[in-house]
């Protein structure tokens, strides 16, 4: 349980502190969306393909994290014991909601390090 409340709230913390980068993650996963689609629709030879990867690697990324520091802002506070029960209840249960949120991140992340590994290396093979 204290582990629990620590986690949420270094998150918490954290995606208050960072909040101003959501802009800068919103504008780079436009602009990587947009190439990425250029490439896709338009590009009809290998030299413009070059970039291609990293830029949906940066798309996954800025992706990430724009929803990592969006969704733990508004993480409640811990319940205090004046309240009643059904009032600490409701508390609990949103504080479990963002918690398994967090565990998702989590396995996410390691997700999206893996894809980036996976990617790098064919990019790399390919130029």
């Amino acid at each position: 349980m204290a582990q629990e409340q620590l986690l949420l709230d270094r998150l918490k913390q954290f995606s208050l502190r960072w909040s101003p980068l959501r802009w800068v993650f919103a504008v780079s996963l436009l602009l990587s969306i947009v190439y990425c689609g250029y490439v896709l629709l338009v590009s009809n030879t290998r030299g413009q393909d070059l970039y291609f990867i990293p830029s949906l690697l940066l798309a996954i990324w800025s992706l990430l994290g724009a929803t990592l520091l969006s969704a733990f802002q508004h993480v409640p506070t811990p319940a205090s014991p004046s309240e009643s029960w059904k009032e600490r209840l409701i508390n609990k249960m949103a504080r479990l909601a963002y918690f398994l949120l967090a565990l998702m991140m989590g396995v996410v992340t390691l997700s999206v390090l893996v894809v980036t590994w996976q990617l790098s290396s064919a990019w790399r093979e390919m130029y």
